[in-house]
């Protein structure tokens, strides 16, 4: 669920390591250095926040991300940071603009292929990101459960505020997709455009 862009400190676990440890460093990292991510959860969370859409968009993101982060941290797949970092800067870009120039406030099945692909990019810079910490052992399941249960804790929480936020107040009004969607997924998409030149 994490882009690798930023670096983190991981050492702060204390011994001995434990599964809630695990845990607690991936929603850490989520929530302090995760920002690339949580644009993500944004742009793809804008455009139908309806429960049932918002469910499956982050299942079928998640489900490819956890699977080529474990590829990768089992060394079955090689990475190279900068290529990675880009990409995930540019899935943000590409999920936004969609946003943009959708006609209607539905997801399509493009979309699903879509976020699909974006889950395996952010899973790859995830699994780097790891690697080159040395904060999990790439052939222990056990530190890889933990981490990846955190942040998928961490984006659960941001999708809570987000429907609170968004769905509740927002989502049924008539200006929605004209003054919410259209102007934050514009910002969204500047941003990541922006990033993207600054590696």
């Amino acid at each position: 669920l994490l882009s690798g862009s930023l670096p983190v400190k991981f050492g702060y676990i204390p011994q001995p390591f434990t599964f809630l440890s695990y845990v607690n460093l991936g929603f850490s990292r989520f929530l302090n250095t995760g920002f690339n991510h949580a644009t993500f959860t944004a742009a793809f969370f804008l455009l139908s926040p309806k429960t049932g859409d918002i469910l499956r968009q982050a299942l079928n993101f998640s489900a490819f991300f956890l699977l080529m982060e474990l590829l990768v941290l089992q060394g079955m797949i090689g990475t190279n940071a900068y290529i990675l970092n880009s990409l995930v800067l540019l899935s943000v870009f590409f999920v936004a603009l969609e946003n943009i120039f959708a006609r209607k406030l539905r997801i399509e099945h493009s979309r699903y292929l879509l976020l699909g692909i974006c889950g395996l990019v952010h899973g790859a810079a995830m699994g780097n990101t790891l690697l080159n910490s040395g904060a999990a052992n790439p052939a222990s399941i056990f530190s890889y459960a933990g981490f990846s249960t955190g942040l998928l804790l961490g984006e659960i929480f941001l999708l809570a505020v987000l429907f609170v936020v968004v769905a509740k107040f927002l989502s049924t009004k008539d200006y929605y997709k004209r003054l919410v969607v259209n102007p934050v997924s514009l910002l969204l998409a500047a941003y990541s455009i922006y990033e993207v030149v600054q590696l």
